[in-house]
């Protein structure tokens, strides 16, 4: 395992390669990942508009910060795409944790790196974002999060079990817990796993 995330982190993207890549898509209509439709464009704009959004609303507070710094030499690889809502929700935060952290934080993509994301599935499926932190010297995965809160994605899950799940209307109050919530769930979910 710890070859496959050695091979894929000296693949991976920067976050600014990143939002710079997403950038592009967006100006030209496009989407990462084969599914090239209108549809999945437009996905790519809301992320794209989400991401811009959290850069400029989302904090740290100095106490926050404190606590994310452990002083462990662990390096963050993300696993995603751009029409992924989720990611356009937590791309941000993680990031700002990372970098309070001390963490270096490298995003790859799913549809082009099947066999990351296969030894990480989320309830048997391709679920992102995926972080996967792994020791920085020896490459050896530690723990996985994703793809997104713990409480929203109960939530999901029992909405996603019902007879009248519908995908736009559960998306659509998902996106709602994200702007309620403002990240402290996340917040907190990672102090507990970087003290």
């Amino acid at each position: 395992m710890s070859n496959l995330v050695r091979d894929k982190w000296e693949k991976s993207m920067s976050y600014e390669e990143y939002i710079s890549l997403l950038e592009r898509l967006v100006e030209e209509g496009k989407t990462t990942g084969p599914n090239q439709s209108e549809t999945m464009a437009h996905h790519t704009k809301m992320a794209a508009q989400r991401i811009h959004k959290w850069q400029k609303i989302f904090k740290l507070n100095e106490e926050d910060a404190q606590q994310l710094d452990s002083g462990k030499k662990v390096n963050w690889l993300m696993i995603v795409e751009a029409w992924c809502g989720d990611v356009g929700q937590n791309l941000v935060p993680l990031k700002k944790i990372a970098d309070a952290a001390g963490i270096e934080l490298r995003l790859i993509l799913r549809d082009e790196n099947l066999d990351l994301i296969d030894e990480f599935l989320t309830n048997g499926g391709r679920s992102i974002p995926k972080l996967i932190a792994f020791d920085s010297e020896t490459f050896e995965p530690l723990w996985d999060w994703g793809p997104r809160p713990q409480e929203l994605q109960e939530w999901y899950l029992d909405k996603k079990s019902a007879d009248d799940f519908s995908y736009e209307k559960v998306s659509e109050e998902m996106h709602l817990w994200y702007a309620k919530n403002r990240h402290k769930e996340l917040l907190n979910e990672f102090k507990a796993r970087l003290s």
